[in-house]
């Protein structure tokens, strides 16, 4: 099987539905002998401003970034809680898009699959994919797997965010 031995990366948004795709995701690790990384990606710049694109780490000087990488990987990890957390490694990234930051995580971690909730309240039938979702499957460089929402309530028996 493709995927044994690899490395995957669960996409999360501080949400219900995130946790619950996360735990499918170690889930299917777990059956592939598969790694799992927990990824958030904190979205830079928060408000428009104009720069060069290869400027744009600079918006956040050194020692802030620093900082707030660590005050949000401990805030996921609390948000993970201690049963998750021994399934996966959170991990948090600055960019100013999800997608490519998602992108290039799996491209430094050699990833091998990337998993990710529908995000657009998933109650459509069929599911639509919200926009996060579409971009990362666009730039992914790797396959995405995506979990709607329904299916998610339903393996839970509870509404997801």
């Amino acid at each position: 099987m493709p995927l044994r031995g690899g490395r995957f990366i669960a996409a999360t948004a501080f949400t219900s539905t995130c946790l619950q795709s996360l735990d499918v995701t170690i889930e299917l690790a777990r059956h592939l002998a598969a790694r799992v990384d927990c990824v958030h990606v904190i979205r830079l710049p928060v408000q428009p401003l104009r720069f060069a694109a290869a400027d744009w780490p600079r918006i956040v000087p050194d020692e802030t970034r620093e900082e707030l990488l660590h005050t949000h990987a401990r805030d996921l990890g609390a948000f993970l809680g201690e049963a998750r957390g021994s399934g996966c490694t959170p991990y948090t990234v600055i960019d100013a898009s999800v997608a490519r930051g998602l992108r290039d995580q799996a491209i430094e971690t050699a990833a091998d699959l990337i998993t990710i909730p529908t995000h657009s309240g998933g109650r459509e039938h069929p599911p639509r994919f919200g926009s996060t979702t579409e971009n990362v499957i666009k730039l992914a460089p790797v396959p995405v797997l995506v979990f709607p929402v329904p299916f998610l309530e339903r393996r839970w028996s509870v509404a997801a965010e």
